[in-house]
């Protein structure tokens, strides 16, 4: 896995991420993906608005639930999803993106920054994938760009699930490594589709990517891009302890 060595990891990741001309972004030289293009549809506006009037009552975290049930697979994500929705404190929407703010296991808070939906459907994505991102194209834990190193948190922590194969500091080398689609950064690791479907839920396998390694292996068959994303984020807001959480322990 090549990098520039001109860039840190964070200012690599960032960039991808952020593309050019972002007052985030810490390079300037990166293009803007395409697919920040959006469709003009504002539906989502509304449904972000209801959210943020619930702030301060009891259906806010049963609400949230039933907004972001995309992102789960089995039962036990589902009540992973609740707990973690448990520790939310308010709802905001801060330059376009609906920003969930969470209290963490540590005492300190994060957020769950989720940008707009995408615009077209991307054929060449698995329809399960192409169905969280219709929802959010880009989410960002535990903060939207150079905040979410520098967060109290810990440079460690950040974890975004992004809608295209270019948000991510992974760099091919061999055409197998081409053909690989990275749907979760962690920090310099990635997780990559697998070509397998989960019978079990009709949804891609996920396969863990280390970046000293070129070999992908499979961790959970269990869980697809949204069971894992939870579990990830998972480990800060509930802790490592956490008996659903513990196949990320130890990437």
């Amino acid at each position: 896995m090549s990098k520039n060595e001109q860039m840190t990891p964070e200012e690599k990741l960032l960039a991808a991420i952020l593309g050019k001309n972002h007052p985030d972004n810490l390079n300037s030289n990166v293009s803007k993906p395409e697919h920040d293009k959006r469709t003009g549809n504002s539906d989502y506006n509304a449904a972000w608005r209801a959210l943020c009037q619930l702030n301060g009552t009891d259906k806010l975290p049963a609400a949230l639930f039933e907004h972001f049930k995309i992102l789960t697979d089995t039962d036990e994500c589902e009540s992973l999803m609740k707990d973690i929705l448990d520790k939310v404190l308010k709802v905001a929407v801060v330059e376009e993106r609906l920003v969930v703010t969470l209290k963490t296991v540590s005492g300190e808070t994060g957020n769950l920054v989720c940008s707009a939906p995408a615009g077209e459907r991307n054929k060449d994505y698995p329809e399960a994938y192409s169905d969280i991102l219709s929802l959010h194209a880009r989410f960002a834990f535990p903060e939207y760009g150079a905040a979410a190193f520098n967060s109290p948190l810990g440079a460690q922590v950040p974890v975004f699930l992004n809608g295209s194969a270019s948000d991510t500091m992974f760099e091919p080398e061999t055409p197998e490594e081409e053909e690989w689609l990275v749907v979760i950064d962690t920090f310099q690791d990635w997780f990559v589709l697998s070509p397998e479907i989960l019978p079990s839920m009709n949804k891609p396998a996920v396969a863990f990517l280390s970046h000293g390694s070129t070999k992908t292996r499979m961790i959970s068959r269990e869980t697809s891009i949204g069971g894992h994303y939870l579990r990830l984020i998972g480990r800060t807001i509930l802790g490592e302890d956490d008996s659903r959480v513990s196949l990320m322990n130890n990437l």
